[in-house]
């Protein structure tokens, strides 16, 4: 069995299009993806045999959830066959709340537990600071920040953040 993404979504239904090509990774076989909702039973979209004379079949729907209740969801994208591509192009999501913005969908890690960062032993030695410049336009106001990162080398780390702003119009 191949890869496997989970997407996070808040709606009551969530539609998945993508691309259909002869060659959608090393083997040339039929793309076979199945869908789940929240855990649930999973449907399948399988292509039509591969066409090598046909260069991409663009926005092929692979699935459509119907009547979820409001609220969050999880969808599982599994790809059935090793070595092939999955080339989702967006997601259409109806959020059922009557016209209130729906937040986009989130990729979340599959099958990774969050690992925790370094827990340092013993006090740093030396420090090193970055600044990446950040800068933020629009027609009322001008706004430039800088993000300072501080790291320790040795066996302990440091982490800060200063913000510098200014405003001009």
């Amino acid at each position: 069995m191949g890869a496997k993404m989970n997407v996070r979504f808040f709606g009551t239904t969530i539609g998945v299009f993508g691309v259909v090509a002869p060659y959608n990774g090393v083997s040339n076989v039929a793309l076979d993806v199945q869908f789940a909702i929240d855990g649930g039973s999973s449907t399948s979209f399988t292509s039509p045999s591969p066409d090598p004379s046909v260069v991409a079949l663009n926005l092929t729907q692979y699935y459509q959830s119907h009547n979820l209740s409001p609220g969050e969801h999880v969808l599982t994208i599994t790809n059935m066959v090793d070595k092939d591509i999955v080339m989702i192009d967006y997601y259409l999501i109806q959020s059922g709340y009557g016209g209130s913005p729906v937040p986009p969908p989130q990729i979340l890690p599959f099958d990774r537990a969050a690992t925790p960062p370094n827990t340092p032993s013993s006090p740093s030695q030396s420090t090193s600071q970055q600044s990446l410049p950040l800068s933020v336009t629009n027609s009322a106001s001008s706004t430039s920040e800088t993000l300072s990162h501080q790291s320790s080398s040795g066996s302990s780390s440091t982490t800060g953040q200063s913000v510098q702003k200014s405003d001009g119009v």
